[in-house]
């Protein structure tokens, strides 16, 4: 039920850092792997993207490991500073971010 009763899974996946604990989108298919976006924030929030493998996901058992990052000028230009989210449905990719753009006054 999703209000519960909840209980901890035996292992007790939990992350406590600055990269890779707060979620950056749902969890997603690639291939034949499941694939865990998680927010690189050690620089600033929006730092980047981590993404992790899931390599075994059990009632008993739950292990990941990093496969790769994205930062915020991979996905745009040198004005790009910040990459919060990322969720792939289907053949689409979307993705939450800032930059930074200087408006020219024309009133």
């Amino acid at each position: 039920d999703l209000f519960g009763p909840w209980e901890p899974h035996v292992d007790n996946p939990l992350k406590n850092s600055l990269c890779g604990s707060r979620m950056a989108g749902k969890i997603f298919q690639l291939g034949e792997k499941l694939i865990r976006p998680g927010q690189d924030c050690t620089e600033s929030y929006g730092g980047g993207l981590v993404f992790y493998e899931i390599e075994s996901l059990t009632l008993d058992s739950y292990r990941e490991r990093e496969i790769g990052r994205l930062s915020p000028s991979d996905i745009g230009s040198s004005e790009s500073n910040a990459l919060h989210t990322i969720n792939v449905l289907g053949d689409r990719v979307y993705v939450d971010g800032r930059r930074w753009r200087r408006w020219k006054k024309i009133c």
